[in-house]
């Protein structure tokens, strides 16, 4: 007898999602033959167009960037929408995802360095954590010292002698980064 309400419960489910299948793949809220990610090749979107998270997590996999998953909810959740090309291009640049990265005085995701720790920009105590890095790189160095010089602003993140061809080669990723939205636009 419970076998029997099992077997029934089962089949309701599955002959519900295949309604709902069928519904958004009529309605067009199905777009097949997009990858976005390894396990399927199917983006269920909201009016035909990919989540932010998914963009980000796409975009992160074209740079072949460690973490994509996580990076991407963190980047959704701290940096603001038209700051996410920059940002990635420093993640990029500085540690390729890589959440423990450490190089000569520099820590974590956004590989902050000393002189943060001197000031009492951020505490040493946390650099590995991806979402404190992240968040504090944003928010205590990119908005109030990058963003407003925007012309040199990887300049200004990297501080490195050559910043010239730091600031030139970040400036061609972010051009990538910007192709690949437009394409999910269209």
């Amino acid at each position: 007898m419970c076998i029997g309400f099992l077997i029934e419960g089962i089949m309701k489910k599955s002959i519900c999602f295949i309604v709902i299948c069928a519904s958004m793949l009529f309605t067009g809220n199905i777009k097949t033959g997009t990858y976005v990610d390894s396990r399927i090749n199917i983006d269920i979107v909201n009016n035909n167009k990919i989540s932010r998270i998914e963009r980000i997590k796409w975009k992160l996999q074209s740079l072949s960037l460690d973490n994509p998953y996580i990076l991407s909810h963190l980047l959704e959740k701290i940096v603001m929408e038209e700051d996410e090309n920059d940002i990635i291009t420093i993640i990029y640049l500085e540690s390729r995802g890589d959440t423990l990265a450490y190089s000569k005085g520099n820590y974590g995701l956004m590989q902050i360095n000393e002189i943060h720790l001197k000031t009492g920009t951020v505490v040493i105590d946390s650099l590995f954590n991806a979402e404190y890095n992240l968040r504090s790189a944003y928010e205590k160095i990119y908005l109030p010292y990058c963003k407003k010089h925007y012309e040199n602003r990887f300049i200004r993140y990297n501080g490195s002698s050559r910043k010239e061809k730091y600031s030139a080669y970040a400036k061609s990723i972010v051009r990538n980064l910007e192709k690949i939205d437009k394409e999910n636009k269209k």
